[in-house]
């Protein structure tokens, strides 16, 4: 009998239960006895409710970002409800998912019913890049459905490098001042404020400030008050960033007090007058007073004396006038000794720059810089002296020319060449070679076609010769792989008493726009302690990759348990995310290890010096012009020129020899400068002979010819 029961009340049950399943707005995905049961029992309303109403929602899912790994927490409140789920993405979240809570409404008996779910952080991921993950409510009761607002869940971050960092200034008093900052990316984006000297800027306080919809802080007279370091910040929910703070000096020019009163005439008849440089007096490095500050006139007084020329006064007039004829002699005689030296000039050496005169063949090349200059023979008239320099500017673009060497460029000039160009340039693997008939500026500009490229840098360990506190420096360079860039950092060096304490590496740092990264690991606890308050460092990629910037380095600094410690065994990673990586096993004695210092020594020597006249090229003069000679006229078996060009792999550049007045003089100049400074006559000699002309003999001369 108790069975029957039971068996009656189930089949009262799943009808219950179908009758709500076929319902138009019942959640079929969520048909189960225990909501089948609340559905049946809500069905009929309690005594004073209102069946016909819809559920309105008392509290809706808001928009909500996720930080890091923690969950968020949506809530719906509905009235009257009988239930709740919630969709999300167009798919219904699990039963199990929803946290329940149902009550009764104490003045109008309607039923409430509010449901929390929890979204995860891999729950959003799932559809990242498809869409925005999104939320919504759907609440029933015996009259119907109601959607609540959708709520959108993303994930919040903040990107670690700044688009835009403020750059320092100079500016004169009362001048405006616009510091630019674009906050790095982020979700939400990030709020910025600015920092002076590490106090918080509010333009509602100081209305000479303020800061523009682009995040810029501007400043509309420029004050000495607002000299200072300007640090933008970006935060967000997640982080906080702070950019390179940015030094603003406002200087102030000088500028002349008034004229005092005229002073009392003297008894030289002359009386003065002053002033200063007071009003404003020059600060920060502003200009001072333009003119003096004395101001002298002849006067005539009663205290005045007039006395006529003595004996005395002519003695030193004459003795005045006989020794600047003296030193005008001297240096005529100097002028004369210094022009007949340039006249008999056969050779000499210089670093980058050099006199020439006409007929010589010159080649200048600056200590191991990778650029080179070469001068064939004729290209200067005979009798012409000329003063040839070669220079490396630092924004990457040589400059070559005569006369005086100034540097007051009014800023970098980019040239395109063409084939009517005065200049035309030969771009090969290892090399660009660039043929003018005038000299001038030029620059060589390039972009990685993939990413494939990567620039070789060298990376340098230095650390005090002696120290004499408790902590101890090492410096970590991270170098253009260039000698010139070696030996800046080891003058630097010098200066700072370092001394090398590994021997170099080679790291091919990638354009990957990924950082440099650098650490320092197993530090002996017992001995030393690392002040690195970070895993590691990092240098930007753009300061390594634009190459502007000169020593970038980074410093890890260690600390002595005890003054007597003096052996150090250590290990510097530096690696670039995602790409190459190198090592360094430091293990030496602080005070007496100084192994790698021939090393430098020998990496940091001096280069190639220019030189003049017949050492300056490999194939003597008159080699050179009977092979120009007997090549330059066509050839019906085709022994001139062109076969040339051919055995020595300058083809490519046939339309630009055929363009010259002498097509085998260019080919010789390209060869010199391709095997500058030794060049390979072997190899010369043998595509010449190879060429069948009838006579050999053209091409060999005597030791006394060359």
């Amino acid at each position: 009998m108790k069975s029957l029961d039971s068996s009656k009340s189930s089949a009262k049950f799943l009808l219950n239960m179908q009758v709500c399943d076929r319902g138009p707005s019942s959640p079929a995905p969520f048909a189960s006895a225990a909501g089948a049961q609340q559905s049946a029992t809500v069905a009929n309303p309690v005594p004073g409710s209102n069946p016909d109403l819809l559920p309105d929602f008392l509290v809706e899912p808001e928009d909500v970002y996720i930080v890091k790994n923690k969950p968020v927490l949506l809530v719906c409140k509905a009235m009257p409800a009988t239930q709740i789920f919630f969709k999300c993405n167009g798919e219904w979240v699990r039963q199990v998912d929803h946290v329940i809570e149902r009550s009764t409404d104490g003045s109008s008996g309607l039923p409430a019913m509010e449901v929390r779910i929890n979204v995860s952080r891999q729950q959003v991921e799932k559809v990242f890049g498809l869409e925005e993950y999104w939320c919504q409510c759907v609440a029933w009761s015996s009259s119907g459905t109601t959607k609540s607002q959708k709520a959108y869940i993303r994930i919040a971050y903040l990107r670690k490098n700044f688009e835009q960092e403020p750059l320092a200034k100079e500016v004169s008093l009362e001048q405006g001042i616009v510091l630019p900052c674009r906050p790095p990316e982020g979700i939400p984006p990030a709020e910025v404020e600015w920092l002076r000297n590490e106090d918080l800027v509010d333009p509602s306080l100081d209305p000479n400030v303020y800061i523009t919809r682009e995040h810029s802080l501007v400043v509309r007279q420029a004050r000495l008050a607002d000299t200072a370091n300007y640090t933008c910040v970006a935060k967000n929910i997640v982080a906080r960033r702070r950019s390179a703070s940015a030094a603003v000096i406002v200087y102030v020019d000088g500028s002349w007090s008034p004229w005092s009163k005229w002073s009392a005439c003297g008894l030289d008849c002359t009386h003065w007058r002053s002033r200063e440089c007071s009003d404003p007096a020059p600060r920060n490095g502003g200009e001072e007073c333009r003119g003096t500050d004395l101001d002298t006139r002849n006067c005539t007084s009663d205290l005045c004396v007039h006395t006529a020329s003595g004996p005395e006064d002519v003695a030193l007039y004459v003795g005045l006038i006989a020794v600047a004829v003296c030193l005008l002699l001297l240096l005529l005689v100097l002028i004369l000794v210094y022009c007949r030296k340039k006249e008999g000039l056969d050779s000499d050496v210089a670093d980058s720059s050099i006199l020439t005169s006409g007929f010589q063949p010159v080649s200048i090349k600056p200590s191991k810089a990778g650029i080179s200059l070469l001068i064939p023979p004729d290209a200067i008239p005979r009798g012409k002296i000329y003063e040839i320099y070669l220079t490396l500017h630092k924004p990457e673009d040589v400059r070559c020319g005569h006369g005086p060497c100034c540097w007051d460029w009014a800023g970098p000039v980019l040239a395109c060449c063409h084939r009517d160009a005065p200049a035309h340039p030969t771009l090969e693997a290892g090399a660009c070679y660039v043929f003018t008939e005038q000299l001038g500026r030029f620059a060589l500009v390039g972009e990685a076609l993939s990413v494939a490229a990567a620039k070789r840098l060298k990376l340098l360990l230095f650390a005090p010769v002696a120290c004499t506190s408790l902590e101890y420096n090492i410096r970590v360079y991270c170098l253009h792989d260039t000698h010139d860039a070696l030996k800046e950092v080891v003058q630097l060096e010098k200066q700072l008493g370092g001394q090398l304490i590994q021997e170099p590496r080679i790291l091919h740092f990638k354009d990957s726009y990924h950082n440099l990264r650098l650490s320092i690991h197993d530090v002996p606890s017992s001995l030393w302690k690392s002040k690195l308050l970070v895993s590691y460092q990092e240098i930007p990629f753009y300061h390594i990759w634009n190459g502007t910037q000169q020593y970038l380095h980074c410093t890890f600094t260690l600390e002595r348990v005890s003054p007597s410690t003096s052996d150090l065994a250590c290990k510097v990673w530096v690696w670039q995310v995602e790409g190459d990586g190198q090592s360094f096993n430091i293990n030496f004695n602080i005070t007496k290890d100084t192994r790698f210092a021939e090393l430098l020594a020998l990496e940091s020597e001096g280069g190639v010096p220019a030189l003049v006249g017949p050492s300056a090229f490999k194939i003597p003069f008159l080699i050179r012009q009977k092979i120009i000679t007997s090549l330059d006229p066509p050839c019906s078996r085709g022994a001139d020129w062109r076969t040339l060009a051919q055995k020595l792999h300058l083809d490519s550049h046939l339309s630009f020899f055929a363009s010259k007045p002498s097509p085998t003089a260019m080919i010789l100049n390209l060869w010199e400068a391709r095997h500058f400074p030794n060049g390979n006559l072997s190899q010369l000699a043998a595509a010449v002979a190879g060429l069948g002309q009838p006579d050999a003999g053209l091409f060999t001369v005597s030791e006394a010819e060359c």
